[in-house]
């Protein structure tokens, strides 16, 4: 009986380890990331080099989901739809991307909401 629960408590075991993480989430201090200089670079497969050391994001259309959890889909005049992060001060944007952003107006794709979000100064 004794091997039966030990088999039992290990089943419960894997089958709560199988029930983790699979690795398809991402953080958006990982897609969303200063310090690249072309595409292969960035894990969200655009590097915006007209950015400040240049700034790994994704591209986007406003459709929920595309940009990670913390950011939003922006329309950039300069270069169209990308996930950036939203801020409500130029200390929150040079603590997440460092010196050359602030936090500035755009408008949200989704809703066409003026927002505010952490781009170049």
């Amino acid at each position: 009986m004794t091997f039966f629960r030990f088999a039992l408590i290990a089943s419960f075991l894997l089958s709560l380890a199988a029930c983790g993480d699979d690795g398809s989430s991402e953080s958006a201090e990982d897609v969303v990331v200063p310090g690249c200089t072309d595409d292969e670079d960035c894990e969200g497969g655009r590097c915006v080099t007209g950015l400040p050391d240049g700034l790994c994001t994704r591209n986007c259309t406003g459709v929920e989901g595309e940009c990670p959890e913390g950011t939003v889909c922006t329309d950039t005049e300069a270069v169209g739809g990308i996930c950036l992060f939203p801020c409500a001060t130029a200390s929150e944007c040079l603590d997440l991307l460092g010196p050359g952003y602030t936090c500035d107006g755009e408008t949200e794709l989704a809703t066409g909401a003026d927002i505010l979000v952490c781009i170049d100064s």
